[in-house]
């Protein structure tokens, strides 16, 4: 079989998106009933300029569209947004941010890549309809010059490519990784009018009934997709993997000291994007009560979202607010894969307060690490616990704390719990979830 593959990003690092495709399409490489498997991929702008082609990633090609995203129209596009004030600041800052080469609201050294890739996304969201655009024209050129059998779309965005497509192709299948509208916000927001293009591009396809299977990571999100119209009877619910191979147990002062971590604290972990949905400031309520050797760690995602502002900025003002600066270690680096273990491991107890989480990938390896782990009663999060943590209900901040201190205080349950939480973890190994994919696409073959 002869498969291309639609993405955005695909990459070694800490990115739930980039490594979900990283670690399918290398998969699918290896797999003896893959003929060939090709990426075409949604162009992210770097150093300034539209990805062209060609590129390639271990033996893997990938493709780009070379018809440019117009930047200018995405930005008048949200000129006339109904904005509210806070978010009018927060867009302008964006639009500085693109003429000044710079990339955070708070740090003018950092916000390029945040600009760019967020108008990015606008461009093809709000300015360049109706479908097909001369951009989706090109794009399913791509697709179609690697003469594949089956097109496997990621995310709601890349759901028109694979629709346009569709009458040349034998199967159009679209994985949905994320839940519109599961991030807080208010409406007049940046990110509400985000997600209401989004919304649109999904409702798009979805209505245009030229997908054969979504592929939702959870009933959440195949709930969503009824309420837009997805026929049920087209939706089979396929989690996100992980390589079970790559978290191979460290010793806990080995990992700390791997990543210059302090070896005599007890360390709170979370990991993930710092948006609104992840609530690490719940963390800060419950480190202000902790002893003082209680450290909180963020290891955070790379990925870069227009939300950031607001939940960066509230998270920065707690830390002071609190004085906590000397005991909240946050860390951005970019980290192989297969180092992520050292970060995992590392703590006595990881805390996701996530809200309204799909998944949570982050909380898929952090399991298959070992690690007892604390999370709110929302989204998925509960069918990570069987034995290994605890649930708590979202913002009780007392409860968080009491259920958190529990692994703290005694260190016998906390091995315990990640016994049980590496049990837990080996259904989502992508050997699993790798070859339930293959056996979907021999149907349409």
């Amino acid at each position: 079989m002869r498969i291309c593959w639609l993405s955005t990003e695909m990459g070694e690092y800490t990115s739930g998106i980039a490594n979900h495709n990283r670690i399918l399409v290398e998969y699918l490489k290896n797999h003896p009933e893959v003929e060939d498997i090709t990426v075409v991929r949604y162009p992210l702008p770097e150093n300034g300029f539209f990805i062209q082609n060609p590129q390639q990633w271990r033996g893997v090609n990938i493709f780009s569209p070379k018809v440019a995203l117009n930047i200018k129209g995405a930005l008048n596009s949200f000129k006339k947004a109904d904005l509210n004030l806070k978010a009018k600041i927060q867009f302008w800052f964006l639009r500085l941010g693109i003429k000044l080469k710079k990339m955070s609201f708070f740090n003018l050294s950092k916000i390029k890549k945040a600009g760019k890739i967020s108008l990015a996304a606008f461009a093809i969201l709000s300015f360049q309809k109706p479908f097909p655009n001369p951009f989706w024209k090109e794009f399913t050129n791509c697709i179609l010059k690697t003469k594949p059998d089956i097109v496997q779309s990621q995310a709601a965005l890349l759901i028109i490519g694979g629709v346009l497509a569709r009458d040349k192709i034998k199967a159009h299948l679209s994985s949905q990784m994320t839940l519109p509208g599961a991030i807080e916000g208010e409406k007049g927001s940046i990110n509400y009018e985000f997600e209401k293009r989004f919304n649109e591009a999904l409702k798009w396809g979805i209505e245009a009934d030229k997908t054969d299977f979504f592929l939702p990571v959870s009933q959440d999100v195949k709930n969503y997709l009824v309420s837009l119209g997805a026929d049920p009877n087209k939706i089979k619910i396929m989690q996100t993997p992980i390589v079970i191979k790559d978290f191979n147990r460290v010793d806990k002062l080995v990992a700390r000291e791997k990543l210059g971590l302090p070896k005599n604290k007890k360390i709170i972990l979370s990991v993930g994007r710092m948006t609104m949905q992840k609530r690490f400031q719940d963390i800060l309520e419950i480190l202000k009560m902790m002893p003082k050797d209680v450290v909180f760690f963020l290891k955070k995602s790379r990925c870069i979202s227009e939300e950031f502002f607001e939940s960066a900025h509230l998270l920065f003002s707690l830390i002071k607010k609190y004085k906590l600066k000397d005991r909240v270690i946050i860390n951005d680096s970019v980290l192989p894969y297969n180092e992520m273990k050292y970060v995992y491991q590392s703590c006595d107890v990881a805390v996701f307060p996530y809200i309204g989480e799909p998944q949570g990938t982050c909380v898929t390896e952090c399991i298959a690490n070992g690690r007892p782990i604390v999370v709110y009663n929302s989204g998925y999060l509960p069918n990570y616990i069987n034995g290994n943590g605890y649930l708590v209900e979202p913002k009780n901040i007392k409860s968080l704390y009491e259920k958190t201190k529990i692994f703290l205080d005694d260190e016998r349950v906390a091995k315990e719990a990640g016994e049980k939480s590496i049990e837990l973890a080996l259904k989502y190994d992508i050997n699993i979830i790798g070859e339930q994919l293959i056996n979907l696409y021999k149907e349409f073959l």
